[in-house]
């Protein structure tokens, strides 16, 4: 009885320990301020509201301000070749005997082996890792809008972590994603307003009664691309931020269902339209009321 009670006493203790450990390594760790790896070392600084890098063996410190960083990871990997043989099949003989005892066989010739090369993806046990601070919510939008946003990014660490290493640093950055990476959410609720504030600032300008024959619009970052087509063929357009409608002065081109527009001096304006809206375009220029240059 003694000995069974030392052995569940003992197995006891080890899993409290072991809770205690997965707890410490799932939880605890991951919610620190500070991540401690062997190539890079991070902290969050609350007072300045930034997050902390500092690669091993350097004294620079590089930081991203809270709510604009972008992350990326990824694993390292080469394509290696190999040769891999294929044996071939052997010469048979293939017989039977016929009513006399006459023996009719059929040779089959065999096949040569061959050698093949395969091509397979390797794992090198490192990540890439790139911390960057995006510029927001401009590179939203330009993201959103399929902008290029370069300038709106910079790098501002990029470096080789061990597989374990990169691993814990991503669930660590993971844990503390609220604070370190923007409110998309929130942000991207902001854009949708501001875009259909742009749109009602262009309708509320028309001067024209009921729906327009055409209505075309788009969304940048720099604000909004507007055009309506008039049952009279009037045209007007408007683009920016703080959009103002005003005649175009003439139809540049058509091409393959982009009607590109003019509002002056090389001020132009594409726009795509379905085929609803091109029935009506043609219609207005078999009537007379809309020509092209």
């Amino acid at each position: 009885m003694p000995v069974l009670f030392y052995v569940a006493s003992a197995i006891a203790v080890g899993g409290v320990l072991l809770l205690a450990y997965a707890w410490r390594t799932l939880v605890t760790l991951p919610n620190r301020h500070e991540f401690e790896g062997k190539t890079l070392q991070a902290w969050l600084d609350t007072d300045k509201r930034v997050l902390c890098l500092m690669p091993r063996g350097d004294v620079n410190v590089r930081s991203i301000p809270f709510g604009r960083m972008d992350m990326a990871f990824r694993d390292q990997s080469y394509v290696a070749a190999r040769n891999v043989y294929h044996a071939g099949s052997p010469d048979r003989v293939v017989g039977r005997v016929l009513p006399g005892g006459v023996i009719n066989s059929t040779v089959f010739s065999g096949t040569q082996g061959q050698m093949e090369t395969v091509f397979e993806k390797e794992y090198t046990g490192l990540s890439t890792v790139t911390l960057s601070a995006i510029d927001v919510p401009g590179y939203l939008h330009r993201k959103w809008c399929g902008e290029d946003t370069k300038g709106t990014k910079a790098e501002v660490f990029s470096g080789h972590l061990g597989g374990r290493e990169s691993q814990a640093f991503e669930r660590w950055l993971s844990r503390h994603a609220k604070v370190l990476r923007p409110d998309v959410d929130g942000l991207r609720k902001q854009w949708a307003s501001t875009c259909a504030n742009w749109l009602a600032t262009c309708r509320r300008q028309r001067t024209h009664k009921g729906k327009p024959v055409i209505e075309a619009h788009g969304f940048g970052s720099a604000g909004i691309r507007y055009l309506c087509v008039e049952d009279d063929g009037t045209l007007h357009a408007a683009k920016g931020d703080a959009p103002l409608l005003v005649d175009v002065t003439r139809l540049t081109r058509w091409d393959a269902g982009k009607l590109t527009v003019s509002r002056g001096n090389a001020d132009e304006m594409a726009f795509d339209l379905n085929e609803v809206e091109v029935a009506a375009l043609q219609k207005l220029v078999r009537k007379g009321k809309l020509r092209f240059d």
